[in-house]
Order: structure tokens, then C-alpha cells, then sequence
């Protein structure tokens, strides 16, 4: 059951790791290497974003078990809502670097393996 979960978790980070937007916009993320059900885990996303600036999401998928909750929203506005977790900022703010941190908590019916998908998107 760990190994499912373990490899779970490596393709989250794999898919964070892999996006590289045309305009140089980087997501980097610090998952944990293992989970274990009934326990929270905090995730820190750093959107290396350039010179955007204006409406920007990023929003996460979780499979049906897992609940997050907002930790530092950077200024965005943060709902999680049928396992998606969303941060909205109206306007991105000024620095180069943007950083969100949430919890998430895997249960007892998470499931053994499964997909997160991640994407950031602006105007």
C-alpha cells in the first residue's frame, strides 16, 4: 500500500517538475516521498512567475480521500471544492516569485493510487 501511495505522490512531482510554460513561467513543489493514510502533510508551491502580472489560477486535482486546506495564499483567494483546490489572485503580486503552502490530508478512503493534476493560468 505505501509503495502505491509513494509512487502516487512521485507523479505529482513529476508533473510539477515537467512544466515549463512558453513565457518562462516555472512551478516547482516539495511533495512528500511517502503518505500515510490519516495523516496532514504541508505542500509549498513556488510559481516562478517573471514579469506576469494581472488574473492568474492554480488550481490542483485530488482524487476523492484527500482534503486540503490554505496555509499562505500569497494573496489569492483559496477554495477547495470537489477535490480541487484553487488559488485566484485578481492581480498576481509584483515579485518574481510567487509562494502558496497548503495542508493536505489523506484518509482513510483515499485511494491506493491515483492522478493529481496541477495547472497555473493567467491573462
Amino acid at each position: 500500500m505505501l509503495k502505491q501511495l509513494i509512487l502516487f505522490f512521485h507523479l505529482i512531482s513529476m508533473s510539477f517538475v515537467t512544466i515549463f510554460l512558453s513565457d518562462g513561467v516555472e512551478i516547482e513543489t516539495n511533495l512528500p516521498e511517502e503518505v500515510v493514510k490519516d495523516s496532514t502533510y504541508i505542500v509549498d508551491v513556488i510559481i516562478k512567475k517573471g514579469d506576469l502580472f494581472g488574473f492568474a489560477k492554480y488550481q490542483q486535482d485530488f482524487p476523492e480521500g484527500f482534503e486540503a486546506k490554505p496555509v499562505e495564499t500569497a494573496e489569492a483567494s483559496f477554495t477547495y471544492a470537489e477535490a480541487k483546490t484553487k488559488f485566484i489572485w485578481m492581480a498576481l503580486p509584483e515579485k518574481d516569485e510567487v509562494k502558496i503552502t497548503y495542508a493536505f490530508t489523506a484518509y482513510d478512503d483515499a485511494p491506493e493510487e491515483g492522478i493529481v493534476e496541477g495547472k497555473f493560468s493567467y491573462i
